[in-house]
């Protein structure tokens, strides 16, 4: 019996405790929250199957933390959220994301879809 690995398998998703995970059920609240707090957020929409994701991650990671630990207090928060998995999210939050191409040739990498 043959077994095909499918695309939204295997999910690198953030597991850290300064970056908040973001997504299109708990955005409304994390904006609430944030806003109550009275401290910018800043959210990375990401596709967990990128090169780039992957080479930024750990850089994402130290932002979130650098953020929630500044020496004067906390600065904001990160969020991120798995675009691929959260398109609805993405489309309505950063649309720029589908406009733009990460190679100008046919079948390129493109946010929000499965290769």
């Amino acid at each position: 019996k043959q077994t095909h690995t499918k695309w939204w398998t295997g999910r690198e998703s953030f597991n850290h405790p300064h970056v908040k995970t973001i997504t299109t059920q708990n955005f409304n609240g994390t904006m609430r929250e944030v806003s109550e707090a009275e401290l910018p957020l800043l959210v990375a929409f990401y596709d967990f199957r990128s090169a780039s994701f992957k080479e930024l991650r750990q850089h994402l990671e130290q932002t979130g933390e650098a953020l929630a630990n500044a020496e004067n207090g906390s600065l904001g928060y990160l969020g991120a959220c798995d675009a691929t998995l959260h398109t609805f999210l993405a489309r309505t939050q950063a649309p720029q994301m589908e406009a733009g191409w990460q190679e100008n040739k046919k079948g390129a990498f493109k946010f929000c879809r499965p290769r």
